[in-house]
Protein backbone atom coordinates (compact mmCIF):
# COMPACT_ATOMS: atom_id res chain seq x y z
CA UNK A 1 0.00 0.00 0.00
CA UNK A 2 2.87 2.33 0.74
CA UNK A 3 4.28 1.93 -2.77
CA UNK A 4 0.87 2.64 -4.28
CA UNK A 5 0.61 5.80 -2.18
CA UNK A 6 4.05 6.95 -3.33
CA UNK A 7 3.32 6.26 -7.00
CA UNK A 8 -0.05 8.01 -6.85
CA UNK A 9 1.57 10.99 -5.13
CA UNK A 10 4.22 11.14 -7.86
CA UNK A 11 1.53 11.07 -10.56
CA UNK A 12 -0.36 13.80 -8.67
CA UNK A 13 2.81 15.90 -8.48
CA UNK A 14 3.58 15.50 -12.19
CA UNK A 15 0.02 16.39 -13.20
CA UNK A 16 0.07 19.45 -10.93
CA UNK A 17 3.40 20.59 -12.41
CA UNK A 18 1.94 20.16 -15.90
CA UNK A 19 -1.12 22.21 -14.90
CA UNK A 20 1.05 25.00 -13.49
CA UNK A 21 3.17 25.16 -16.64
CA UNK A 22 0.06 25.01 -18.84
CA UNK A 23 -1.99 27.70 -17.11
CA UNK A 24 0.83 30.03 -16.05
CA UNK A 25 2.54 29.71 -19.44
CA UNK A 26 -0.78 30.13 -21.23
CA UNK A 27 -1.42 33.29 -19.22
CA UNK A 28 1.99 34.64 -20.21
CA UNK A 29 1.28 33.90 -23.84
CA UNK A 30 -2.10 35.62 -23.63
CA UNK A 31 -0.46 38.66 -22.04
CA UNK A 32 1.26 39.26 -25.38
CA UNK A 33 -2.13 39.03 -27.11
CA UNK A 34 -4.67 40.67 -24.76
CA UNK A 35 -7.62 39.95 -27.05
CA UNK A 36 -7.30 36.29 -26.09
CA UNK A 37 -7.65 36.97 -22.33
CA UNK A 38 -10.46 35.01 -20.73
CA UNK A 39 -12.18 35.43 -17.38
CA UNK A 40 -11.14 31.95 -16.21
CA UNK A 41 -7.36 32.49 -16.54
CA UNK A 42 -6.75 33.82 -13.03
CA UNK A 43 -8.95 31.24 -11.25
CA UNK A 44 -7.33 28.44 -13.27
CA UNK A 45 -3.86 29.73 -12.40
CA UNK A 46 -4.71 29.98 -8.71
CA UNK A 47 -6.32 26.53 -8.70
CA UNK A 48 -3.32 24.93 -10.39
CA UNK A 49 -0.99 26.55 -7.86
CA UNK A 50 -3.24 25.33 -5.03
CA UNK A 51 -3.17 21.77 -6.41
CA UNK A 52 0.63 21.95 -6.64
CA UNK A 53 0.90 23.27 -3.07
CA UNK A 54 -1.41 20.51 -1.82
CA UNK A 55 0.75 17.91 -3.58
CA UNK A 56 3.86 19.29 -1.90
CA UNK A 57 2.24 19.45 1.54
CA UNK A 58 0.73 15.95 1.31
CA UNK A 59 3.86 14.08 0.33
CA UNK A 60 4.00 10.49 1.61
CA UNK A 61 7.22 11.00 3.57
CA UNK A 62 5.82 13.69 5.86
CA UNK A 63 2.48 12.01 6.64
CA UNK A 64 2.27 10.06 9.86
Amino acid sequence: MSELKTISWLVWLLVSIWLVFHFIGFGGLCAMFPEGKRAWHLPAQLASLAIFAAAILCNPWSLK
